[in-house]
């Protein structure tokens, strides 16, 4: 039997990383989602938080030109999810992180991975079970 492959939010600013950094434990984490070792998740609003970043004119210097911008939002727009704005089970410490934890809490995931501490201080909370909040080298670890 065919193991099912995990479903994984993956919060923007590891996105960008791995996307700048080719040999950065983040570019990992793309690499893998290519390779189809994981399902990625993401909302719209998500994708275009990920838009605007990769808009910003110092992304240019990493070879971010429009073409390419298009290109990559493109390949996720197929994987957006309709996620609408509601109450989470829990408190945040920084409410703009609502929307990562939203997307990977009403998409189902299995995880959700990042590197902001405001949302890894919620690894044990049972409230937003069964998502696992994991560090980019917890999630490596675990998909390959």
């Amino acid at each position: 039997m065919r193991k099912k492959r995990p479903k994984a939010v993956i919060d923007t600013n590891l996105f960008v990383s791995g996307l700048i950094s080719p040999h950065s434990l983040p570019s990992q984490i793309i690499r893998a989602w290519r390779g189809k070792r994981f399902k990625l998740i993401t909302s719209m609003t998500l994708l275009e938080e990920l838009a605007d970043v990769l808009h910003r004119p110092k992304m240019t210097r990493y070879g971010f030109s429009e073409e390419k911008i298009i290109i990559i939002i493109k390949s996720m727009e197929k994987l957006v999810l309709d996620i609408p704005d509601s109450k989470l089970p829990i408190d945040l410490r920084d409410p703009k992180d609502k929307h990562v934890l939203l997307c990977a809490v009403k998409g189902k995931a299995d995880y959700l991975v990042t590197g902001d501490q405001d949302l890894l201080v919620l690894k044990n909370d049972n409230r937003i079970k069964p998502v696992e909040i994991v560090t980019v080298s917890e999630f490596i670890a675990k998909i390959l």
